[in-house]
Formats: C-alpha cells, sequence, structure tokens
C-alpha cells in the first residue's frame, strides 16, 4: 500500500494505531546493540532508568504510528520528531551515563559551548532546505543519514550543556 492510499483510506483510530507501526529492522537492531554496549560498558554503574527512557522515545520517533504521520502528513508530527531525535534522546542518553565518566577531547575550541549549539543548528538549517529535504523525504538512505547527523549533532549540544559550570 502507498504512503498515498495510507492516508487516503478511511481508518478509524484504532485502525491507524494497530497497523500504522513501521518495524524497521536497523532501528530495532541498533536500540538492541546500543542497550547491550551500554549494559556491557557501564552496568550497575550508569542510570539505565535514563537510558531505558532514551530507547523508548527513540523508537517511539521511529517505529510507532507517529513516524507515519511524520513521514509526509503531518508537518507538525515531522518537526515534533526533529525535536524528539535532537532534544530529548541526547538529554535522556547524556542523563543515563555515570557521573565518573568523561570523554577529553584534544581538541579544546570544539568543545566550546557556542560551537555546539552552531553545529546543532546548522545541521537543523542544513537538513531542512529544499533539496536535502526532498531527498530525505524520498530516499530512507537519505533520512536514515538526516536522522544520524541530527542524533549526533544533538548529542554534542546537549553534553556540552550538561559540563559543570562553576561561579567564582
Amino acid at each position: 500500500m502507498t504512503t498515498y492510499q495510507f492516508f487516503t483510506t478511511a481508518w478509524t483510530t484504532y485502525q491507524f494505531f494497530t497497523t500504522a507501526w513501521t518495524w524497521n529492522s536497523i532501528v530495532l537492531i541498533l536500540s538492541a546493540v546500543a542497550s547491550v554496549g551500554y549494559f556491557l560498558a557501564f552496568g550497575q554503574r550508569g542510570k539505565p532508568l535514563y537510558f531505558a527512557a532514551a530507547v523508548v522515545v527513540f523508537l517511539l520517533a521511529l517505529i510507532s504510528p507517529f513516524n507515519a504521520l511524520a513521514n509526509g502528513y503531518l508537518f507538525s508530527a515531522h518537526m515534533v520528531q526533529h525535536i524528539l531525535l535532537v532534544l530529548i534522546v541526547p538529554a535522556l542518553l547524556v542523563l543515563s551515563l555515570p557521573r565518573s565518566f568523561s570523554l577529553h577531547s584534544p581538541f579544546a575550541y570544539f568543545t566550546h559551548p557556542l560551537i555546539g549549539w552552531i553545529a546543532g543548528v546548522g545541521a537543523m538549517w542544513l537538513w531542512h532546505a529544499p533539496a536535502l529535504c526532498n531527498a530525505a523525504a524520498t530516499s530512507r538512505t537519505v533520512s536514515a543519514i538526516q536522522t544520524t547527523s541530527l542524533l549526533l549533532m544533538g548529542r554534542r549540544e546537549v553534553s556540552r550543556r550538561s559540563r559543570r559550570v562553576r561561579f567564582y
């Protein structure tokens, strides 16, 4: 069934919520691998409830009926999906890290919060240029690249904001 046929057919709410799930095997495998990796890396030192919440929000954004609404039907759902993937999932992932976890970057000036903000906003603007936005809407591969880059830029922005601020 094409997207046009799917949305032009009269559906009850129950039918929509029970049939519009997109069981994307790549998203499911990625979530499973990330979960195993998280528990192998951090075990009880981490905060698994935050990690589980991040995975649930990630899955709801990409495989639930919400994804069907976001893929070309409701622009508002599309934008909410981006906010979930750029701000909510990365924030939950950062919160799931143990307090003792830190990464030291050899390029200190790339870790400045302004650079993180520019990277996050720049990625969002870049992907909403008409040519790239249309390519992401018509190609699953380009859409996957878009989602990955937005997640990475969102993680970078949130992790920079989560640094301790010292007041002197």
